[in-house]
């Protein structure tokens, strides 16, 4: 009677060793779909935003111009263009020019978005609005609407035109670069560039996981990359 009891139990134990090992099979194999699924979003998530980043290549955003409801926007950025020192600027030269929706109610006057026809124009100018900025920030002033021949003392700022994930990203690297004392931060083409002082190697960012300092990745063959499409 005791054998045949402890028998029954040994058979109901290995029921239940084999149903936890399938269990555990099957456990596995989710895992193992899921961490797939995940990277293939990932990846996913990345190929669209760069799509949409590649789709900007020739944007410009500008910030602190003085808004009015009689504007004409091709009048006011080829006069900027003109005041920043691109004296032969032509109306032509321009795709898309429109201001962009506020997200909040505010006094403030919407950004602009400026879509050129050639990427080169584009940096030519970006390049044009930081000297003039970095010039005014040695006389300790800011790039003002007067400087670009407008009305106004609002600053007026130039950056490029990142997507909604890469300007966040930006934020993040902006605390991280105050956080670290880095001394430089910019974006060239979309990507996010830090370099720690003017000795130090420039350092790329492509996601809030390597914004630490053992994860920081050097940007040469990024850039490399980039100075080749």
């Amino acid at each position: 009677m005791v054998k045949e009891e402890v028998s029954r139990l040994n058979e109901k134990l290995s029921l239940v060793i084999d149903q936890n090992k399938t269990l555990r099979a099957e456990n596995k194999s989710l895992s193992e779909q899921y961490t797939k699924l995940a990277t293939k979003l990932r990846e996913t998530e990345l190929e669209l935003d760069n799509q949409q980043q590649y789709m900007r290549r020739n944007n410009i955003i500008v910030t602190g111009v003085p808004e009015s409801t009689d504007e004409d926007l091709t009048d006011i950025f080829t006069t900027i263009a003109t005041n920043l020192g691109c004296h032969n600027f032509r109306p032509s030269e321009l795709d898309v020019i429109h201001r962009l929706p506020q997200a909040k109610a505010t006094n403030r006057p919407r950004p602009i978005v400026v879509r050129l026809v050639r990427r080169s124009k584009k940096q030519g100018i970006l390049k044009l609005a930081r000297e003039r900025w970095n010039k005014e920030r040695k006389k300790k002033s800011r790039l003002v609407a007067s400087h670009l021949g407008l009305h106004g003392t609002n600053p007026v700022y130039f950056a490029e035109h990142l997507t909604r994930k890469r300007a966040a990203l930006f934020r993040k690297a902006k605390e991280f670069k105050s956080r670290y004392s880095f001394k430089f931060l910019w974006t060239r083409d979309g990507q996010i560039l830090l370099q720690k002082d003017e000795q130090s190697s420039t350092i790329f960012v492509n996601s809030e996981a390597n914004l630490q300092l053992e994860e920081l990745q050097p940007a040469d063959e990024v850039l490399q990359d980039i100075s080749q499409t």
